[in-house]
């Protein structure tokens, strides 16, 4: 690997290109930029940025605290492990869910703040802050299946919808973890003395889609959680302009 070159290839849309030096010479392989920012700082290549992109999307960065800008901005892990949701009638703000999406993920930062999401007297509103928003954002909760394995599970909420000229979802899903030795993996460390293992991870989603404006409507949704299911949660996620308005979540199981 010689060098990591970010460009835009489209309006909002980044892309890295990875020199690969082999026998042929060195050939450009198109990456998500985070991977191969990861790539640049594990192999220590350098990284080009092109001069319009730094011009526009750059943080300025006083003193040697380089990471300070960037780390009260990034969204928080969950806590784990959990057995199950918590906090689903917002009491303590967004205690316990985790925010997230592709506008908070994009590698420059420039488009962290493009939503926002806040909860109060019993609501979670997830809102664009400007006219044309990067990619989207969620607000999600997750928690090891346990007892939910084999079992019919039904989340229930209320939602009302403000001007979405994307598109919002609220989602129900699981996530499975196989071994597998396809090309569609990724692989885990092992201990001292063991082989890594490649794993398949599977995840199954049953959703409803809001567009538009509404007022409270109750949204509800069944699937049957796999028996060998590692994790489930659920998400409500607005991409676009608009706003979304989530309240009265309920999360019930039947054997």
């Amino acid at each position: 690997m010689t060098g990591v070159d970010i460009d835009e290839l489209g309006p909002g849309v980044l892309a890295a290109q990875i020199g690969v030096a082999g026998p042929a010479g060195i050939r450009q392989v198109t990456a998500p930029p985070g991977s191969a920012l990861a790539l640049a700082a594990a192999l220590e290549v350098p990284v080009r940025v092109a001069d319009a992109l730094m011009d526009r999307l750059a943080v300025p960065v006083t003193g040697g605290d380089l990471a300070g800008p960037f780390a009260s901005r990034a969204p928080a892990g969950p806590s784990w492990p959990r057995y199950g949701p918590r906090n689903l009638a917002f009491a303590d703000g967004l205690d316990g869910w985790v925010i997230g999406g592709s506008s908070r993920a994009e590698v420059t930062g420039a488009h962290w703040d493009d939503y926002t999401v806040a909860a109060a007297d019993g609501t979670a509103t997830l809102s664009a802050a400007v006219p044309q928003p990067y990619g989207d954002v969620f607000a999600h909760q997750m928690w090891i299946a346990g007892e939910y394995r084999g079992a019919t599970v039904t989340l229930a909420a209320e939602i009302s919808a403000l001007d979405v000229a994307g598109h919002a979802e609220l989602s129900l899903f699981t996530i499975t973890h196989t071994e597998d030795r396809s090309r569609d993996r990724a692989v885990f460390p092992a201990p001292p003395g063991h082989q890594p293992v490649a794993v398949r991870r599977d995840r199954r989603d049953s959703g409803k889609t809001i567009t538009g404006s509404s007022d409270w409507t109750r949204y509800q949704i069944t699937a049957q959680a796999p028996a060998d299911a590692d994790t489930m949660g659920f998400e409500l996620t607005l991409a676009g302009p608009g706003q979304v308005r989530l309240r009265h979540v309920e999360l019930t199981r039947a054997s």
